[in-house]
């Protein structure tokens, strides 16, 4: 991998600091290497790895028949004739990276006396030698001090001429950390192929930019740099709300957001090095929902509507994929690095890496995954379960007082039925806009509420004190509650046995697949998010309803024809950036009388999202015609969700939380 080759770079470099000696990184870019291997020495050289007999007669017999054309014009295409592949690699063909590896793999052979020590222990004399890196066609060397210039450069010289290479002088470079003495003269006199090989001051090695002082900082503005122009060629495409959400949102998750976040795993371990970073990513997202740039919105609504996690959850397990990864499967030096160690009392990459797995992870487990996380179950909590059926249809959450909690109409006790339908906002937008076969069509694909079937089959009503407590319950112990069961399914079943290892100090190490081991990391990276902005108004009301289940970023409703303005429209109202004419009074842009009056029926009530798809009679006719049904089920589903306080949680096996012995149950 690029990031685990990256990682062994500033590994050896950072050790080297710390034993306060010096080090010359040489960086070789070997010109149109793919198109420049001669086939015979290819040949040799798989022999000599021991491809023999049927499958290297094959790849000669794959070579000797290789054919090609060029091609010039579009219409009509002009092609020149048959031309024989008698040097370089068949471009396209999945063998070709292979072959490549194993014509290249040879190149520091020979250099056992060149090279640095990475040694284990700061003070100690035994070590790794390691004399470079290669990834591919892009080669660095280690070099100890200036003497050593000339004998690698003359070295590497030698095998780039034997195996008919040509290097590209104004891609390479020379890079010293370090004082090293005599540096400009040992490179004046160590020509490279004829040229002299430049002196930089930084260097760009597999995408990420390495400099001598190692600083992360320039690292990271030069990743947001890059993304910061690739939005801008995108900027177009991720506004405009006629495109469907879901589609822009892909477009961000695999092409923007990796821009940014490539690399994550050897810089942006720490938030203080990514609060830029960051901030760009969130507001690519508003910039998708259809918000205001200026305009302040849950960072927690937002990472989970679009799938996105935080950065820091993201570099901290892709950090984790990658020592674990190194220590078990790859073969290269930064496996053995890691399965030695180093110790010192400054850390490097690999220190740094398991001084945080060993301090948090088992931490933040435990912090999340309580008894009490798992047993405070209360009405509204199923309620929030059966209402997360329809987000994936309808949605909605209700945005400035959608809910009515702020008690200006005195309709409390509607709280639990007026949550739900409010889930159903995209209906109403697409019908407001015209589009009423889409709202039609919407209402009809939405599936039946299993809790509301069994109230149909005779479900007693709630008693009177959960209904009182689903009305006006003590709202910060039941926010606390649906956060921690909030973050209790985040997790998942899944990761079981996982967390059975991780919980315990140290037992991260016990986890055998990387990826597993990457995805508990960020998850529980991510709660720790979710804690420290949760407390925001509607960072508490997103994960109350749990609208990150059925996120509408990627929910059918999308392939409903005249539908995406309206979706679009939706997501601002569940992240609470939804702005109604009763907030619009309340920041002073709209008259002040609009605070406690409705513009449309000019009722004594504001206009929330709640008044306008429940109470509000200038949708009456159309309320009527497509939502009576709704409503009589969520009334049924309201009594029958209330009534029974475990809900789905019906037997002890469904549940993980902490026993009293340290372990799961």
């Amino acid at each position: 991998e690029c990031a685990a080759q990256v990682a062994a770079l500033l590994e050896v470099c950072k050790r080297r600091r710390i034993e306060k000696r010096d080090i010359v990184l040489l960086f070789i870019d070997v010109k149109k290497a793919y198109d420049s291997v001669p086939h015979g020495a290819l040949f040799f050289k798989l022999a000599k790895a021991g491809v023999r007999g049927p499958i290297l007669a094959f790849v000669k017999a794959l070579y000797a028949g290789s054919k090609m054309r060029v091609r010039t014009g579009y219409d009509p295409a002009i092609l020149s004739p048959v031309a024989h592949l008698r040097r370089g690699l068949r471009q396209g063909c999945p063998l070709s990276p292979t072959l490549f590896n194993v014509f290249i793999n040879d190149i520091f052979d020979g250099h056992e006396d060149l090279g640095v020590l990475a040694r284990y222990h700061w003070r100690g004399t035994d070590g790794l030698r390691i004399p470079g890196l290669l990834f591919a066609d892009d080669l660095v060397s280690f070099i100890e001090d200036a003497a050593g210039i000339r004998p690698a450069v003359e070295r590497l010289e030698t095998w780039l001429n034997d195996n008919e290479l040509q290097v590209g002088h104004h891609k390479c470079g020379f890079l010293k950390m370090g004082r090293v003495p005599g540096f400009e003269e040992a490179v004046a006199a160590a020509p490279l192929q004829g040229a002299a090989v430049p002196i930089v001051e930084s260097y760009t090695y597999l995408g990420l930019e390495i400099r001598p002082d190692l600083s992360r900082q320039g690292t990271i503005a030069d990743r947001l740099a890059k993304a910061r122009r690739l939005a801008g060629s995108m900027h177009s495409f991720l506004r405009r709300q006629d495109v469907p959400i879901q589609f822009r949102t892909a477009v961000a998750r695999t092409v923007l957001i990796p821009a940014i976040t490539y690399g994550a795993e050897i810089f942006a371990f720490n938030k203080s090095f990514t609060r830029g970073a960051q901030q760009f990513i969130n507001t690519q997202l508003k910039l998708i929902a259809g918000v205001a740039r200026g305009q302040a919105v849950s960072n927690v609504a937002l990472w989970h509507e679009f799938g996105v996690p935080p950065l820091c959850a993201t570099a901290n397990g892709q950090r984790a994929r990658l020592l674990s990864k190194g220590g078990r499967e790859l073969r290269t030096w930064l496996a053995k690095m890691v399965e030695r160690g180093y110790k010192a009392r400054r850390t490097t990459w690999i220190t740094n890496a398991r001084r945080w797995l060993n301090t948090h992870t088992h931490r933040l487990l435990r912090t999340m995954l309580t008894r009490e996380s798992v047993l405070e179950m209360t009405g509204e909590e199923n309620l929030d379960a059966f209402f997360n059926l329809y987000a994936a249809g309808g949605d909605d959450d209700g945005d400035d007082g959608g809910d009515d909690d702020g008690g200006n109409n005195g309709n409390n006790a509607q709280g639990p039925l007026q949550l739900h339908i409010e889930g159903m906002a995209a209906v109403f937008v697409m019908m407001g806009a015209g589009n009423e076969a889409a709202a039609a069509a919407a209402i009809a694909a939405m599936p039946d509420p299993p809790a509301a079937a069994a109230a149909a089959g005779g479900a007693a009503p709630a008693d009177e004190a959960a209904q009182d407590h689903a009305a006006a319950g003590d709202a910060a112990e039941l926010d606390e509650a649906r956060r921690n069961d909030n973050e209790r399914r985040l997790i998942g079943p899944t990761m079981r046995k996982a967390m059975e290892f991780a919980i315990q100090p140290g037992g991260w190490e016990a986890v055998e697949n990387p990826k597993v081991l990457s995805r508990l990391v960020r998850a529980v990276v991510w709660m720790r998010e979710d804690r420290n902005y949760g407390d925001a108004k509607y960072g508490r009301r997103y994960l109350a309803r749990r609208f990150e289940e059925q996120r509408l970023t990627r929910a059918s409703l999308m392939a409903v024809p005249g539908a995406a303005r309206g979706v679009s429209t939706m997501v601002r109202m569940r992240i609470g950036a939804f702005n109604t004419t009763e907030r619009l009074a309340r920041w002073g842009l709209r008259a002040a009388r609009y605070k406690h009056e409705c513009p449309c029926c000019h009722s004594q009530e504001p206009e929330t999202i709640g008044h306008i798809f429940l109470r509000c009679p200038r949708w009456a006719s159309k309320r009527d015609e497509l939502l009576t049904g709704l409503i009589e089920e969520s009334r049924a589903a309201v009594a029958a969700t209330t009534m029974n306080r475990m809900g789905p949680w019906d037997t002890d096996e469904d549940r993980i939380f902490i026993r009293d012995d340290g372990h799961l149950g």
